[in-house]
């Protein structure tokens, strides 16, 4: 699933849910994608969601078509392989916790605002005060990872 993408299908969600709730037939919950992480050994077609995907395409496509669309339909996240919790666990947002003598972050947002980017540029010199700081921005489709990173790398240097 290309980026570029990600709100036709948000829409496509939309107007499936109404159409049947036009029907009388309420939809309790939905999955982005059936088994996201399994390609079947390439024995028949597969759509991979990496987890970056997925929690972007929830959270800045279908979350938000929902709300304003009022669908009270919930979203789950693992819907197989339950086994699987740590990946569910990945999605969500966690704390910093200092466990070593270096900072990495994954920032997977696919834009930051000044404010944002100053505030990401106080968090790495709080982190990174003890060591190293690694930051990886998640842009695969455009240079605003890159962009983002030479800008925060200016920035710390002062």
């Amino acid at each position: 699933m290309r980026r570029a993408y990600m709100p036709s299908y948000a829409n496509y969600f939309v107007k499936f849910l109404q159409g049947y709730e036009s029907e009388g037939v309420p939809v309790q919950a939905v999955t982005v994608q059936n088994e996201v992480d399994t390609d079947q050994d390439g024995r028949m077609p597969a759509c991979i969601w990496p987890q970056e995907y997925e929690a972007d395409f929830v959270r800045r496509n279908l979350g938000p078509a929902f709300q304003s669309n009022g669908i009270k339909t919930q979203i789950w996240l693992v819907d197989h392989n339950y086994n699987l919790w740590g990946r569910a666990i990945g999605e969500l947002e966690t704390p910093d916790v200092q466990t070593a003598d270096f900072a990495y972050l994954r920032l997977r947002k696919q834009e930051y605002s000044a404010k944002e980017r100053k505030a990401l540029e106080q968090r790495i010199a709080r982190l990174g005060g003890s060591g190293d700081a690694y930051i990886y921005f998640k842009h695969e489709d455009t240079p605003e990872g890159a962009l983002h990173a030479e800008n925060v790398l200016s920035a710390a240097k002062g």
